[in-house]
């Protein structure tokens, strides 16, 4: 089933905003503006409350020395070969759960982490059945599921097949003095940087969480070189619109069908692997290549092609399949 070009949507949201859209395509086709109701401009935006379930659960390794953990000198004294052997065996001690257990030095034990997550869960979809759903409530839905599967056997590394990776507060804290002028007296402005650089690291992988282990497939607008690009009037908008690139990662094998109307209008479709939960051995397991569909929906490249050629961009939405 092919997903609806969003266009008028995605303009609405920037001329609003002055700022690019950045957001999600759920599994069932829906567009989901991430900038808003809670602001921030990426898929990283902290106040956004699925990023913050995430920032509130998700697992974690520190790299390099600190001095705030009871583990802190089983970390220094590690390398990281044995140090992954040793998660790998399910040593769960050198394992963080969440930004809160990281940044306040509260260590949680396992069977409570895992129950506040399980309340949360029962929160969430007691909301929506009740009609009283919150914005974002069926995307921090899923995402909790995702959690309670992670953790279900009790390894999240093992699980997942990865964790995140990030410095120590000492280690950021001598980043942040090196990169910001700023008074050794002056600790509201350093925590303040601090707290947003561990957030910012936590969500490296949030992104790629979304797409690879939920099904939700991230939409940015962004030039080839990665910049993000600058909104015009209105009355220019949809002149620029058409003619600037923007980027779909998705890791649906079908995403010629799902994305046909968004190639034919010269979109870039990024593919990634995509896991799938196994419910017998508690893993998630990476699904066959993408690539095999390709081959299998020739019929449609060439329809694409065809329109492509013949076709100003312009006119091509009279092309668009259902």
């Amino acid at each position: 089933m092919a997903i609806d070009f969003y266009m008028e949507e995605i303009k609405q949201t920037e001329l609003k905003n002055k700022t690019p859209f950045a957001g999600y395509i759920s599994p069932n086709g829906t567009l989901i503006n991430y900038n808003q109701e809670y602001g921030g401009e990426t898929h990283y935006s902290f106040e956004n409350p699925v990023s913050m379930t995430y920032l509130k659960y998700i697992s974690f390794i520190i790299t390099g020395e600190t001095k705030d953990s009871k583990y802190a000198q089983v970390l220094k004294d590690m390398n990281p070969k044995v140090l992954i052997e040793l998660i790998d065996k399910g040593i769960d001690e050198l394992i963080f759960k969440g930004y809160d257990s990281y940044y306040a030095g509260i260590f949680k034990i396992f069977s409570e982490f895992y129950k506040e997550i399980e309340l949360d869960l029962e929160r969430t979809e007691q909301r929506i059945r009740n009609q009283r759903e919150l914005p974002y409530d069926r995307f921090k839905l899923d995402l909790l599921k995702l959690f309670i599967n992670a953790y279900k056997i009790g390894n999240y590394k093992k699980t997942m097949g990865k964790i995140t990776r990030i410095d120590s507060i000492e280690s950021i804290t001598k980043k942040i003095k090196e990169e910001y002028p700023i008074r050794s007296q002056d600790q509201y402005e350093l925590s303040k940087l601090l707290a947003l650089r561990v957030k910012k690291e936590m969500l490296s992988d949030f992104k790629d969480t979304c797409v690879k282990y939920m099904g939700y497939d991230a939409v940015e607008r962004r030039q080839p070189n990665g910049n993000l690009v600058e909104i015009p009037t209105e009355e220019e908008y949809d002149k620029y619109f058409l003619n600037t690139p923007r980027v779909i990662t998705t890791s649906h094998k079908d995403y010629i069908e799902r994305y046909f109307n968004y190639l034919l209008m010269n979109w870039q479709i990024y593919l990634t692997p995509r896991y799938i939960y196994n419910e017998k051995t508690g893993l998630y397991e990476e699904e066959s290549s993408v690539e095999t569909f390709h081959q299998k929906n020739e019929s449609l490249v060439k329809e694409l092609d065809s329109i492509k050629r013949s076709t100003s961009i312009e006119e091509r939405p009279k092309f668009f399949i259902k």
